[in-house]
């Protein structure tokens, strides 16, 4: 590649392929040695040097040549000892003004010093991931909130997820008076008390329009508390609170069902909603009423509410949703033991819709029933059901 000069490269996907120390002496070298007609415009070396001293040989080749990446506008660079070169990626970051996406997961790069480099130079900066290293303290926050209410810079996507993200400075970063963001904080644990905080402030939020909380058991009095404030917000319009509930029964599920019912028909612009459940973390038949609340909703047009096992009571009142609702585009509902009787249901519901064009075939609630449907006359009608469900949603696109 290095000796074809006619050769165009603008991007370079290594991901998870891990170098050996003469593969990232070989990468450095060939980024250092580019023209600057083969400028580097995306680069994913994620997985890939996972040794510190193949961090640095890496971070040296690509800062001897300014020229080849000045225009990059891609870097993920996850799962690296970056933490212990904060300073010289700092520097390199500072090298690139065209840079719109930068990953970093799995790194423990230093927060404070990570954004000294890219203040004054990467103003095109929109999406920053610095998910799945341990930030426990605040301090290691330092000047993430000004980065994102800054008038200079367009930082719009920032995932926090699996960081340990202390609770005061999530607060802080959705209290920003300015700006426009979407957040993303999935598995921080931050359990019930951090649904309550969250459910607190959830009014006074202006500056997301996107938010993401999944798996940080929040338990049903925490999703309560969380959801109960949302019905006061105005700009969130896509959510995620996926897998945040107990399975077994609890004296605040009716609660929390009640606040779904409200947040329905509240002043939350919500357009995408997912609520997924999972083994252990599933409603059941509470999810009933919540369904057919939805059934009015003006807003929503994506919805998630996969895994919850619900069952053909369930169904049924997802069938209604499906023929009264005629906002709704996207709805995925697989993993909810739905049987015969709510699948022909959900079918019948189908033909009186107008609006889904995004519904796919829950293959997995299929292959559990099949083998229970034993008259081949049965399981031919349900081989047909799925397949004019298909042909009906195909037809629409």
């Amino acid at each position: 590649m290095q000796a074809n000069q006619l050769l165009p490269v603008h991007s370079l996907d290594f991901e998870n392929t891990i170098f050996d120390d003469k593969a990232a002496h070989g990468l450095a070298g060939f980024v250092a040695n580019l023209p600057r007609n083969r400028s580097l415009q995306h680069l994913n070396i994620t997985g890939c040097v996972p040794k510190s001293s193949q961090v640095h040989v890496v971070l040296k080749g690509l800062m001897q040549n300014p020229g080849a990446v000045t225009q990059m506008k891609i870097l993920r660079w996850g799962n690296a000892k970056l933490s212990e070169h904060s300073q010289l990626f700092s520097q390199f970051v500072s090298l690139l003004p065209s840079l719109v996406e930068l990953r970093l997961p799995e790194t423990g790069v230093h927060i404070p010093t990570l954004i000294t480099g890219i203040k004054d130079r990467c103003l095109k900066l929109q999406t920053l991931d610095l998910s799945k290293s341990k930030y426990s303290k605040e301090s290691a926050w330092a000047g993430l909130a000004g980065l994102l209410q800054s008038d200079k810079h367009c930082v719009y996507e920032v995932d926090t997820s699996e960081t340990s993200i202390p609770l005061p400075v999530l607060k802080q970063l959705l209290l920003i008076p300015e700006g426009n963001i979407a957040l993303i904080s999935n598995k921080n644990n931050f359990g019930v008390a951090g649904g309550k905080a969250l459910g607190e402030i959830c009014g006074k939020i202006t500056c997301c329009d996107r938010l993401e909380l999944a798996d940080n058991s929040f338990g049903d009095a925490g999703t309560a508390a969380l959801v109960e404030g949302l019905c006061n917000n105005s700009t969130i319009t896509h959510l995620n609170i996926d897998n945040n509930y107990k399975e077994s029964s609890e004296k605040n599920r009716s609660r929390m069902i009640r606040q779904l019912k409200m947040l329905s028909s509240s002043i939350c612009p919500l357009e995408v909603m997912s609520f997924r459940g999972s083994p252990g973390k599933r409603l059941g038949e509470s999810m009933t009423s919540f369904l057919l609340a939805l059934s009015a909703n003006a807003t929503l047009t994506q919805l998630d509410v996969s895994g919850h096992a619900f069952g053909d009571k369930g169904a049924m009142s997802l069938a209604r949703l499906i023929q009264k609702n005629q906002v709704l585009t996207h709805l995925t509902y697989d993993e909810n033991n739905i049987g015969k009787i709510g699948l022909f249901n959900i079918g019948l519901g189908l033909k009186k819709n107008k609006s889904l064009r995004v519904m796919p075939i829950p293959f997995q609630d299929v292959a559990s029933l099949m083998p229970s449907v034993k008259d081949p006359s049965e399981r031919a009608k349900l081989v047909k059901l799925m397949t004019e469900i298909e042909v009906n949603l195909s037809s629409r696109s």
